[in-house]
């Protein structure tokens, strides 16, 4: 009798399991992180229409943090332990080529830097499995490259939604 009382609550603790899951790996395709303050995330635009014809991705934005050598105590008693940015360039690398990208002109210090990609663009990103990203802070000429963790992201994302 003891275990039939617990059977539910097993039920119902394996469905929360199941459900978390699926929320986590969601939520992880939404974005591509490359390190702990890096993150590359494609705008969807027209996302909460039931069409998915009239869904496509235009922008990306890209958030990272230009960290400073040494934090900086200013005379008001704030720190500073970040470089700002107004433009940041972006390259994207395949095996046999490379695209790249200026941001709009947008001063940040929690660096968050938006690409409008052209039609020519957008095909490249179809097209090509990306395999190294390069991100430039334009204004410090700071410069970071990575390895791409997940080389179909882009591809699979822009192929999905700009039909």
């Amino acid at each position: 009798m003891r275990y039939i009382n617990t059977l539910p609550l097993i039920i119902g603790l394996f469905i929360l399991i199941i459900f978390m899951s699926f929320a986590a790996h969601t939520e992880k395709e939404r974005h591509l992180q490359l390190d702990e303050t890096t993150i590359i995330t494609p705008i969807i635009e027209n996302e909460d229409s039931n069409n998915d014809n009239i869904k496509f991705i235009h922008t990306i934005k890209v958030e990272y943090l230009d960290k400073l050598g040494r934090v900086i105590k200013l005379r008001n008693g704030d720190t500073l332990t970040n470089r700002c940015s107004y433009n940041t360039g972006l390259t994207l690398y395949s095996e046999s080529d490379s695209l790249e990208l200026k941001s709009e002109s947008r001063m940040s210090c929690k660096i968050s830097a938006f690409f409008n990609l052209s039609q020519r663009e957008i095909q490249w990103m179809k097209t090509y499995m990306v395999k190294r990203i390069k991100i430039v802070n334009m204004t410090t000429e700071s410069a970071f490259t990575f390895e791409n963790p997940s080389p179909l992201y882009f591809k699979e994302k822009f192929n999905k939604y700009n039909k």
